[in-house]
């Protein structure tokens, strides 16, 4: 494997899909990966399978469960955190470690819990998930990018909805650490950003910035899903 050149904590309340599925290919980049979780979970299986650094932090706490998973991951040497999480964080976390949220809707729309429930109800024309930056209040942060994919007839249905949505996350969550890697040798942090590429398709509206790699996973994972999209 690539030595490290990028590390990420991520705290995770379920199986976290998007990054087991997006593990091997984050590998072969040279990119390490720790992970959070305050409950039992999917993603600690395959963090045992693999090797990867895993801590259950059980808190009810909001303060004291961030603050705690914040200082591990620093004491690994995340360089930033992602969140596929299903409860708050406070200030303790948020204000010491850029975190990146991935939220299943095109924000300002939707923000909240049940975002896809509500997106269903709606019949929007097209399903959308977005990268933002993690602030205290709720999925209000700086939007860094977005996908969006036009929703045919047979699209409305939550299953179908699931198997889209998940595709735009592993898409944005490729896109971020592409983004990440690129910005290395120019500036250690998110004060310097790439210029934005054209939006292409239905796949982004946002700045793109995925290597080749992450484009065929990505497409890879849209085939088997019936997807046709554009990057």
């Amino acid at each position: 494997m690539a030595s490290s050149k990028l590390h990420i904590g991520a705290v995770c309340s379920a199986g976290a899909s998007a990054i087991q599925a997006a593990y091997g290919h984050l590998q072969t980049l040279g990119v390490t990966l720790s992970v959070v979780t305050h409950q039992p979970a999917g993603i600690e299986a395959f963090c045992e399978r693999e090797g990867i650094g895993q801590k259950r932090i059980v808190e009810p706490k909001k303060q004291v469960f961030s603050l705690k998973a914040r200082e591990w991951l620093e004491e690994q040497g995340a360089d930033f955190a992602v969140l596929f999480l299903d409860r708050l964080l406070s200030e303790q976390f948020v204000d010491g470690m850029f975190t990146v949220n991935f939220h299943p809707a095109l924000l300002p729309a939707f923000p909240g819990v049940n975002a896809l429930k509500r997106a269903l109800a709606a019949k929007v024309a097209y399903l959308g998930a977005t990268a933002h930056q993690a602030t205290l209040e709720t999925d209000a942060g700086p939007i860094l990018c977005q996908s969006a994919y036009a929703l045919s007839a047979d699209d409305y249905e939550t299953p179908r909805l699931l198997d889209i949505s998940f595709v735009q996350r592993l898409a944005l969550l490729c896109n971020v650490v592409d983004s990440q890697l690129a910005m290395r040798s120019q500036s250690r942090g998110w004060n310097v950003l790439p210029r934005p590429a054209q939006s292409h398709g239905s796949a982004f509206v946002g700045p793109s910035w995925l290597g080749e790699g992450s484009k065929a996973l990505v497409l890879e994972h849209a085939r088997r899903r019936q997807m046709h999209i554009n990057l």
